[in-house]
């Protein structure tokens, strides 16, 4: 992966995008503009390791799809997890070759609920600031979360979000404006409502 400008400030959003859909591209745009991103990263995972392959997209399909749905040149889509089993593995290439570029790892309410299950959690949250995004229905799994009580003292209010890059780690932001309720597994339970 190629360099990039010094400093810049890039939110990573990581995930299956089976498929992607609006409330991926809305917590992105939220992310630009509350936090003062200059781009976000969609980062397709080709073989996430907790998620079942039984109605997997190829990987060409999903990138395809995410693709066809951004409408901003700041929302870039990457198989930057290509190589890699793991989210903190992949983290830590992306610094190695941007030592400069300020990264913010991205994710919604669901994945905080479950965080904790993740391959070196913990060494995520002191590695990258992290902004999590309000998903309705999902509140309450999150803030019950081990998670959440292990993070909780270090969250700072939605106003001071662009000051999140001047934080030490652990630092993280609840952007509770998002409201979108879709998601990847709403759209493909429709879609087979429909095809039967």
């Amino acid at each position: 992966m190629a360099t990039l400008d010094a400093d810049k400030k890039i939110g990573l959003l990581g995930g299956c995008f089976n498929p992607a859909h609006l409330g991926h591209l809305a917590i992105s745009k939220d992310a630009i503009k509350i936090i003062g991103l200059e781009e976000v990263w969609w980062l397709i995972h080709p073989n996430p390791p907790h998620k079942s392959r039984s109605d997997m997209a190829s990987l060409a399909k999903r990138i395809n799809n995410a693709k066809a749905i951004v409408d901003t040149d700041a929302i870039l889509v990457k198989d930057a997890e290509r190589q890699f089993n793991h989210t903190f593995p992949m983290l830590q290439k992306l610094k190695v070759d941007n030592p400069r570029t300020k990264f913010l790892w991205m994710m919604g309410a669901d994945n905080l609920a479950t965080f904790d299950r993740w391959y070196k959690w913990q060494q995520i949250v002191m590695f990258l600031p992290i902004a999590v995004f309000h998903r309705p229905g999902f509140e309450t799994d999150a803030s019950n979360g081990v998670a959440y009580h292990t993070i909780k003292a270090y969250e700072i209010g939605q106003r001071d979000a662009k000051s999140i890059f001047d934080r030490k780690t652990p630092a993280w932001v609840h952007i509770q404006s998002t409201q979108n309720s879709l998601s990847s597994t709403k759209i493909r339970l429709r879609a087979k409502e429909k095809s039967h």
